[in-house]
């Protein structure tokens, strides 16, 4: 198969990704416009759109040697750690108050229900793997049963009914070997990830040991194959499988038929850790947006019409080129916007600057390549190994300057916090499409215009005896 036709079948399967990304319908969600249609499904930000505010009282311990100052920075990087690894980057967490009124504010974009960040915020994340003495289906914690030793054990329920009955498992928080105790807890996880279940359907969360947590989840399973291990977060039990095998590569994973945000979520408080204090609510609100309705109007106004002396202006002075240039950047955006929606992104002002940024990016791509053509032209080659030439030369000056332009993001990301990174995922994001539509999407089209290409830059030279 010719090369011609693989980049375009490429772009066309890119093309419908973006756009099933885009206007893939949201369970139980109108659509009021095309235009709502369109960006529906693109999570806008606390700046934008609004979002969901939550205060908490901070209580410490009895026998905590610590201030409240000091414990509150603490459980403010904890929560921000859950919030960025559950997608919501542009979340903002800070402490208000001073001395012992000192609180925690937690202000997440996008989120209507309360309830949904509540469940991130305020668990604890503490996660062990015990051992199950019992099991018993009950619409009420069962009670303990006379002359049996109930130390370090507790009846915890099931995530989920069981024929239609709560399902409660008298659970040891550690595993007894013959004499020996064993306590595996989250603190030896490394990572913790949510993925798709290929297998039995739904989501799973994939499970990362350090070097002792894996040596000692490896003597665990060891002596528990053909036994029941449950998996414990926060006084429930997640799951609780039959180990069929040693597992000593320190690789592990809770499958439990998890929808993508529950999987996403339980990720985030596994690892993220332990809260050092409790947390009580004080406080929930919805938020409106923190920037009226005529800014962000006008906003999207001065957006568009900036874009659109752009294109206008490269029509004008590369022609032909040039509408391929415009197709090329609307292209992009499209790619972007399609990835934002599809990947469940937080789309904030910051998040458009990083955006506008990438349109120049682009642009400046397309001239790069254009120029490099018309140079080839000028020597008097056909349009068609112009474009092979012009694409040839300028491939490692676009690919320097674009990777150079995400290194920095990638820094910016994994450094920074909140809008910071929500700047850098739209550049990266906007970058990597940027060198996508101008080496792949823009070659394909002027490949298909170069029959209608005149060279107008050529200037056939003089010879001796040549009337002028």
């Amino acid at each position: 198969m010719r090369a011609d036709r693989i980049r375009l079948i490429f772009v066309i399967i890119v093309l419908l990704a973006a756009l099933i990304g885009l206007f893939w319908p949201t369970p139980g969600k109108e659509y009021s416009s095309f235009f709502d249609r369109m960006f529906g499904n693109i999570r806008l930000g606390l700046d934008i759109k609004g979002g969901s505010r939550l205060d908490y009282a901070i209580e410490l311990n009895e026998d905590s040697d610590k201030t409240i100052s000091e414990v509150a920075d603490q459980v403010v990087v904890v929560v921000r750690q859950r919030l960025d690894n559950a997608n919501y980057t542009e979340a903002t967490v800070q402490k208000v108050g001073s001395g012992a009124d000192t609180r925690l504010r937690v202000e997440i974009p996008g989120v209507e229900d309360p309830a949904v960040a509540e469940r991130l915020v305020g668990k604890k994340g503490k996660l062990y793997f015990g051992e199950i003495l019992e099991s018993q289906e009950s619409d009420t914690k069962p009670p303990k049963k006379v002359g049996i030793n109930y130390i370090d054990t507790q009846w915890l329920r099931y995530k989920d009914p069981v024929n239609n009955t709560t399902l409660w498992y008298l659970v040891r928080d550690y595993v007894k070997i013959g004499a020996q105790k064993y306590y595996l807890d989250g603190s030896s996880v490394r990572n913790a990830a949510a993925a798709a279940d290929t297998q039995r359907g739904g989501f799973k969360i994939q499970l990362t040991f350090d070097s002792e947590g894996a040596d000692l989840f490896g003597r665990i399973t060891s002596n528990f194959v053909g036994e029941q291990l449950p998996i414990v977060l926060d006084d429930v039990v997640l799951v609780a499988p039959v180990v069929q095998t040693a597992i000593r590569d320190g690789q592990a994973e809770i499958s439990g038929s998890f929808t993508a945000q529950e999987s996403m979520e339980l990720a985030a408080l596994i690892k993220s850790g332990n809260l050092p204090a409790e947390l009580v609510k004080l406080q929930e609100r919805t938020l409106g947006p923190t920037l009226g309705k005529d800014i962000i109007r006008a906003s999207l106004i001065a957006g568009l019409f900036g874009l659109g002396i752009v294109l206008v202006y490269m029509i004008i002075v590369y022609g032909l080129f040039g509408i391929v240039a415009d197709i090329a950047l609307l292209f992009n955006a499209t790619l972007l916007f399609g990835v934002m929606a599809g990947g469940n992104f937080i789309l904030t002002l910051p998040g458009i600057a990083g955006i506008i940024l990438t349109i120049g990016t682009t642009v400046d791509g397309n001239i790069i390549v254009l120029e490099r053509i018309k140079e080839e032209m000028k020597m008097g080659k056909t349009p068609l190994n112009a474009i092979s030439g012009g694409f040839s030369k300028s491939f490692s000056t676009i690919l320097d300057a674009n990777i150079t332009t995400i290194l920095a993001a990638v820094v910016l990301y994994y450094l920074g916090t909140g809008t910071i990174k929500g700047f850098a995922t739209t550049l990266i994001i906007g970058i990597l499409g940027s060198m996508f539509t101008t080496l792949v999407v823009s070659r394909i089209l002027l490949d298909a215009m170069s029959g209608s290409i005149k060279n107008k830059w050529h200037k056939p030279e003089v010879e001796a005896g040549d009337s002028v």
